[in-house]
């Protein structure tokens, strides 16, 4: 690059931020020959929470993106008495600050607070609905939960997660595996949603429906499975009886034969126990 400009410098320093380099970061900042409010913002989100409220200090002058990077800091990181401090000390709030506040409340399991806090926003997003889902799943309240997600005119694939994983937690399992199905047609689903699909199929004896989902996985989303899917599968032919096929299944794939944890999941003790004795003897005859 022949010139370096202020907008050259503060890619750069970006560039070490986002790339968790701090060290050569706060070096490069220190040399830059002029600094503006957005290398001010760019040091201050990537530095630790110790040093961000010592940076946010001397900053000269700070905008709402100064305010708000200072505040999920620090609500990010648990501190929400800190967080509520910096929230009140703002000069404005938008949404981003509303929706950082609400999510350190939900960290702590505040339902009231939550509660008061999305009847406060003076308006909402997907991240605000998303919340106010998982707070309801976190306090035991399905069918509201189930009818936050019903009223909201946007559903990605983080709120379908939370209502899959929210109903298979609490023990809704035929509802899960109807959910997954819904995610099916409107999204694309992750590893994370094949194995939550995969333990709710496992727990309601859908053995048939749990098999078809596994192969799902490659044939139709080209999601090659984890240990974690590999674990599931055998979790559920465990649990229906199946131990032979539980046991070829361990045997005959490396992902799983390669570890010892993975069997010990929620089986019957009788069948845990099984399976546990059957894995330790062909991982011994490996050594």
């Amino acid at each position: 690059m022949p010139e370096w400009n202020l907008v050259s410098w503060n890619v750069m320093l970006a560039a070490h931020t986002q790339s968790f380099h701090s060290l050569e970061a706060k070096s490069l900042f220190k040399s830059m020959p002029v600094v503006d409010l957005v290398s001010w913002n760019v040091i201050l989100n990537g530095s630790s929470l110790e040093e961000a409220r010592q940076v946010f200090e001397v900053m000269p002058e700070r905008n709402i993106v100064s305010w708000n990077t200072l505040l999920s800091s620090f609500a990010q990181h648990g501190h929400l008495e800190e967080a509520k401090q910096i929230f009140s000390a703002m000069p404005e709030h938008d949404l981003k600050a509303w929706n950082s506040i609400l999510s350190g409340s939900a960290n702590f399991e505040n339902f009231r607070e939550i509660l008061r806090l999305f009847g406060a926003m003076p308006a909402r997003d997907l991240i605000s609905w998303t919340v106010l889902l998982a707070a309801n799943f976190q306090n035991g309240f399905v069918d509201r939960a189930t009818k936050i997600l019903e009223r909201m005119e946007q559903r990605d694939l983080v709120a379908w997660s939370v209502m899959l994983a929210g109903l298979a937690h609490s023990g809704y399992f035929h509802r899960a595996i109807e959910t997954f199905h819904s995610i099916k047609t409107t999204s694309t689903p992750d590893e994370t949603c094949f194995v939550l699909a995969l333990l709710a199929c496992g727990h309601a004896g859908r053995v048939y429906d749990g098999v078809r989902c596994f192969v799902s996985m490659s044939l139709d989303f080209k999601t090659r499975p984890s240990k974690h899917h590999y674990t599931c599968v055998v979790d559920m032919l465990g649990r229906a009886g199946h131990l032979e096929d539980a046991h070829d299944l361990v045997s005959t794939t490396a992902i799983l034969s390669s570890e010892r944890g993975p069997l010990k999941l929620s089986l019957s003790w009788a069948r845990a126990m099984e399976l546990a004795t059957f894995f330790l003897q062909i991982s011994s005859q490996r050594t």
